[in-house]
């Protein structure tokens, strides 16, 4: 079977009076494959990484491959027209799951489908748990008969996806036994044959997915072409700033691209939302700036231009020094929100130059920067310039020049600052990729 190809148009959604320049188009792609139940209705679909015409997948990053997902399920289809009704199951590694980007999901609808590389840890199963109140479900996949690792998810996984390609057919049946009396719902993946159907449903499986049914279907769209990364971080530097509504429109309006990836997100079946947004005013105010800084920081990690962060180390880099500034100023006794903001804000901005090949003054002249992150950036002038010299020392693991700037600075001593290091680096991770 040949894998049909879907086009779904794309319509502009700014504002009348926004200016609409002409803008290039690029193809983007997204394949799903259909769940089943026991009667052979849709139940759900597998959303899947595609990086071309090919109907297969080459990931080298599984973080850069779920926001690439979300990016062109939000911004090219619209998340209604991929899934409907139905649910949508979604490949999540450690790190996604960890992050701040699962609040752009839909929780009744999406399915957290947890890749082979996802190990357990006391950390990660209270971020599931924490995830399911909130009405996620959690899904182990392409479960092949690992006792152990069964046993580590049990607690908090709602949805058991067997390999019926891999899975030893002797020890199904002892599968099965294992999750009854639980919740967890059976899914037969890698069905290839009635023989494999008819056995799964005799053994109690309740959805089923795999060529039998159907192979992954390729949805292909043509979208305006990618946003520069400066202009992501223009608007990021605005919300970090508590920049009005108006402020924060006036600015996604000189860039249509971003304006209509905005609306396609706030009208998509993920934000839930009753009414039909049709302004970038409204979109901002039902968004809400932590959810608008989340896809900002989405569109980061799938901005075509240059690396992804699956291969740019200097992503990571820059959120660590963001958060190990923003997590020492916080032991300033006056340090205000103001303060910490300014001080996640300089981390962030102190290697934009390198990652964007531009001079550093002239993209702080293009940011409407507060005087001390500005001396920071260019002068290491003020305490944000000192915390800054002490987040790049602390790259080069070079104590003997830190113990000097750590005077008066309300840690305890290198050591202090190493643990931070460690907290900082592990949010990094947790956000950029795995």
């Amino acid at each position: 079977m040949r894998p049909s190809v879907s086009v779904l148009a794309v319509s502009p959604l700014l504002d009348s009076d926004s200016a609409q320049p002409e803008v290039a188009r690029e193809e983007i792609f997204l394949a799903r494959q259909p769940i089943l139940d026991v009667k052979k209705r849709l139940a759900g679909y597998e959303l899947l990484f595609r990086g071309g015409h090919a109907n297969r997948a080459s990931i080298s990053s599984d973080m850069h491959a779920t926001s690439t997902v979300l990016a062109n399920a939000f911004a090219g289809f619209g998340m209604h027209s991929v899934l409907g009704a139905a649910d949508g199951y979604l490949n999540v590694d450690h790190a996604f799951v960890m992050s701040d980007l699962v609040d752009l999901l839909a929780p009744k609808q999406i399915v957290l489908e947890l890749v082979d590389s996802v190990a357990p840890s006391p950390e990660l199963v209270e971020r599931l748990q924490a995830l399911r109140a909130k009405g996620f479900r959690v899904a182990l996949g392409d479960y092949a008969g690992q006792a152990e690792r069964l046993a580590a998810f049990t607690g908090c996984i709602d949805i058991l996806k067997v390999s019926m390609a891999t899975h030893p057919r002797d020890t199904l049946a002892q599968t099965v036994r294992e999750v009854q009396g639980t919740r967890i719902t059976l899914l037969a993946e890698k069905v290839e044959t009635q023989e494999d159907f008819r056995s799964a449903v005799d053994l109690g499986f309740k959805l089923f997915q795999g060529y039998h049914f159907a192979r992954p279907e390729m949805l292909v769209s043509k979208v305006s072409g990618q946003p520069e990364k400066v202009q992501i971080l223009k608007l990021l530097n605005l919300i970090l700033t508590d920049a009005s509504v108006t402020a924060i429109e006036s600015e996604l309006k000189r860039h249509p691209v971003l304006s209509i990836n905005l609306m396609r997100l706030v009208n998509s079946a993920a934000m839930g939302s009753r009414v039909q947004i049709t302004s970038v005013r409204h979109a901002v105010t039902i968004l809400g700036q932590r959810q608008l800084r989340n896809w900002l920081q989405l569109m980061i990690y799938t901005s075509r231009g240059g690396e992804d962060c699956g291969t740019n180390p200097l992503l990571q880099m820059a959120a660590s020094r963001a958060k190990l500034m923003e997590l020492i100023m916080r032991r300033y006794d006056d340090a205000s929100e103001a303060m910490i903001e300014s001080a996640f804000m300089t981390g962030m901005l102190s290697l934009v130059d390198v990652l964007l090949n531009m001079p550093l003054d002239a993209i702080v002249a293009e940011l409407a920067l507060a005087g001390d992150v500005r001396e920071a950036l260019l002068e290491g002038s003020g305490r944000l310039g000192t915390l800054l010299k002490i987040t790049q020392l602390v790259d080069g693991q070079n104590e003997g020049a830190l113990r000097p700037l750590l005077e008066g600075v309300p840690l305890q001593g290198v050591e202090g600052l190493f643990l931070l290091e460690m907290e900082a680096f592990a949010w990094a991770n947790a956000i950029s990729m795995a």
